[in-house]
């Protein structure tokens, strides 16, 4: 870490071993082009679906390529208080440093899952559903039984063999003329409405 950064956060990191360097160095060993705060070396956690608590909300994504957007939702979905995540076999992956750049920290928070979806979404007892564009409003959802909500990337939606397995479909009602949401937005949105009733 840097001389300014180890400052900033003395306290918080004291129980840690760290090593002072100048931001050139730390720039060589990072995957930043620049970097002037920080770079860690910890432990990964693979999680299983075992591993989850399948009685909670869950979120699902299928084929969410993009290591941004994965990332983003990560952080939206721990932002909201929800710290369980079902991915696509095709998804990005966890590790990707662009993904956990845009978690901000959130990735250790929020158990990931990597799977086959349709094997999931068949064994799963709850009501499974989809985030669509021809759902009901998501303002009117109501559900007092488990259920997972499952996200489509923005440019294919859900593939066709996970919608066969959905037993309800939401949406985000529309006002103006975008043809579509960014599904990290989307998913902002839908945990705030989840989390307003």
């Amino acid at each position: 870490m840097t001389k300014d950064f180890l400052n900033k956060y003395k306290k918080r990191i004291e129980s840690l071993s760290f090593c002072e360097v100048g931001v050139k160095d730390l720039t060589s060993v990072s995957s930043f082009v620049t970097n002037d705060q920080a770079v860690a070396l910890v432990e990964s956690t693979d999680f299983t679906i075992n591993d989850l608590n399948l009685s909670s909300g869950i979120f699902v994504l299928d084929g969410i390529r993009d290591p941004g957007n994965l990332g983003t939702i990560i952080r939206t979905l721990d932002w909201f208080g929800f710290d369980q995540l079902v991915c696509s076999l095709d998804s990005a992956e966890l590790y990707n440093p662009k993904v956990i750049s845009a978690t901000m920290g959130s990735f250790v928070r929020v158990k990931t899952v990597y799977c086959e979806l349709g094997e999931f979404l068949s064994n799963y007892e709850g009501v499974k559903i989809g985030a669509e564009m021809a759902g009901n409003s998501i303002d009117d959802f109501t559900c007092e039984q488990p259920y997972l909500i499952v996200m489509g990337s923005e440019s294919h939606g859900i593939s066709g063999s996970i919608q066969e397995l959905l037993d309800r479909r939401v949406t985000i009602q529309k006002y103006g003329g975008a043809e579509s949401l960014n599904v990290g937005v989307a998913t902002g949105i839908i945990c705030h409405s989840l989390l307003a009733k």
